[in-house]
């Protein structure tokens, strides 16, 4: 009896599939605002900062699921300063905002400028200062929180953005380069306050109660 390729442990199809990721590149991804990502590489080669703009489609797959969540008041830390920020502006409502913690003074100049450019002032604040020592001091509440590679999500911040966080809100993070979730962030699967998943670069949690 002949015996299929898709069966087995470790299936031809799955071999197949894990070959083809390995060896098909993704699609260009078209840039909804590449004048912002000129200018933020600029400004990262000027000042040499550390902080990676990422490309296209991982900052406009933070946008999609600040939509999702049909968010309106948002908290980003540990982010590029304006490359994805942009993006989440672009899919909040008209009321929307966001939080931008930044400890960069050169980095939240860069981000109010590009905000100003495109039409978005009224929905970024600014606050200075390293996550981990300004956002316990947030009030909120926020529907969602978008931590960037960045972040550091040990005590007290994460106690933190459970409570800045409405309940039903969401966290994500953006994941270092990399398979392995940081220890940090595996915690929230621990924590039946969260439902905890993972979407591609993203670990995301909800706020269950």
């Amino acid at each position: 009896r002949r015996r299929s390729g898709l069966t087995g442990g470790s299936s031809g199809f799955e071999l197949a599939a894990a070959d083809y990721n390995r060896t098909v590149p993704e699609p260009p991804f078209p840039d909804r605002f590449p004048d912002v990502r000129a200018a933020a590489l600029r400004h990262a080669e000027e000042h040499r900062c550390e902080v990676k703009v990422p490309e296209p489609g991982r900052a406009q797959a933070v946008a999609v699921l600040a939509r999702l969540s049909r968010a309106s008041h948002v908290l980003v830390c540990g982010s590029d300063p304006a490359y994805t920020p942009i993006h989440i502006a672009a899919a909040l409502g008209l009321t929307g905002r966001i939080d931008l913690v930044d400890p960069d003074e050169h980095h939240a100049v860069f981000a109010q400028r590009v905000f100003t450019q495109h039409g978005f002032t009224e929905k970024l604040k600014v606050v200075e200062g390293r996550a981990v020592d300004v956002v316990p001091y947030l009030n909120g509440p926020y529907d969602l929180v978008v931590a960037g590679p960045f972040a550091s999500l040990a005590e007290p911040l994460r106690s933190a953005v459970y409570r800045l966080l409405r309940a039903g809100g969401a966290l994500v993070v953006d994941l270092p380069e990399g398979d392995s979730i940081p220890p940090a962030v595996a915690e929230f699967g621990a924590d039946e306050r969260w439902m905890f998943g993972r979407l591609g670069h993203f670990a995301v949690a909800v706020k269950l109660r």
